[in-house]
């Protein structure tokens, strides 16, 4: 029997979900086993997890981050050729492929079927299929051209209500990973535990910028991270979360603390799938960086503008210096 770190109730073990501390569909593969049951599972599913994987397939596509089955997220796109405006296919080279038209022709009696921006593997079979039926196949390429794609969009959900939640859902995962269940699953996190199932009471996160930390703490695109402190004198157990290095939330998990001090982090490659080890150095950064994150007249809250603004520009440089590495 394991109990759920969200509904509290005991279940079989083979009603059990292992549970994702990083969602899945963002690259994440660290689990606590048996996290959680699968009524709680598939109703953050539901609810808000696929919600937030489809607002960020675009940043995965450019960071070649994988999810669960190892599989890189397709990327559909517009491209302008010859004056027309046609569907394609974002290729991981850069690259576009044209989405295939199939065209039924009738002249003279003759049927002609024409099939334009095929792929390899369509042009083989219909290599394929011509030779076994006796088929007339005229074969004609196009000289390949360079399209610029620009990849756009808004940044409205970095502070819905779907993402606090998640964050939220991350910051509380990665506290029982560290911590253990029987701690995670004190009543002193019950308004938390609510705000993750149901998104009712007060948000238990808020989006954030504060550039000196930033600078101080620096991770790469790929890169998420939880850093957790628990403050005797301030009663609270707080949490704070990024997510691909630059989008930050300062994550409240409880004000009813009564303990000793306590202060860890744990920085994931998303790209791997891994821990990242080389950036336990941090961990003395962030300690010093958590309180003035909280008291700091620098720190911007619930700012969606100066905090997409922030993200874009981070996210630009950090990816063209990949590149190019």
């Amino acid at each position: 029997m394991s109990r759920c770190l969200f509904c509290l109730k005991d279940f079989p073990d083979e009603q059990m979900t292992d549970e994702h501390a990083f969602l899945a569909a963002l690259g994440g593969d660290l689990k606590f086993k048996n996290g959680s049951c699968k009524s709680c599972n598939n109703g953050f599913s539901n609810q808000f997890e696929q919600t937030i994987a489809k607002h960020f397939v675009h940043f995965r596509y450019l960071l070649l981050i994988p999810n669960r089955r190892g599989k890189v997220p397709e990327c559909y796109i517009k491209v302008e050729a010859d004056g027309e405006q046609l569907e394609a296919k974002l290729l991981p080279d850069g690259t576009a492929q044209l989405k295939p038209i199939v065209k039924k022709i009738e002249k003279d009696g003759v049927t002609e079927i024409v099939h334009q921006h095929a792929t390899e593997k369509q042009v083989s079979e219909l290599r394929k299929k011509a030779k076994e039926e006796g088929l007339h196949l005229i074969e004609e390429r196009s000289p390949g051209q360079q399209v610029e794609v620009n990849i756009s969009g808004d940044l409205k959900f970095i502070d819905s209500p779907e993402l606090l939640r998640a964050v939220t859902k991350t910051s509380y995962t990665v506290l029982a990973l560290r911590m253990g269940r029987n701690f995670a699953t004190r009543d002193i996190f019950d308004a938390a535990r609510n705000y993750i199932k149901m998104g009712s009471g007060n948000p238990k996160a808020r989006l954030f910028l504060h550039e000196g930390y930033m600078q101080a703490c620096q991770y790469g695109p790929h890169q998420h991270a939880v850093i957790l402190a628990g403050t005797n004198n301030r009663r609270s157990i707080d949490a704070i979360v990024r997510l691909f290095g630059g989008l930050s939330y300062f994550v409240n998990l409880s004000d009813d603390y009564e303990g000793a001090d306590f202060f860890n982090t744990l920085p994931y490659d998303a790209q791997r799938g891994k821990e990242d080890k080389l950036l336990y150095g941090h961990e003395q950064a962030e300690l010093l960086q958590i309180e003035d994150v909280r008291t700091s007249k620098e720190t911007v809250w619930n700012d969606r503008v100066s905090s997409g603004a922030w993200f874009l520009k981070f996210f630009g440089v950090a990816l063209k210096a990949e590149i190019h590495e």
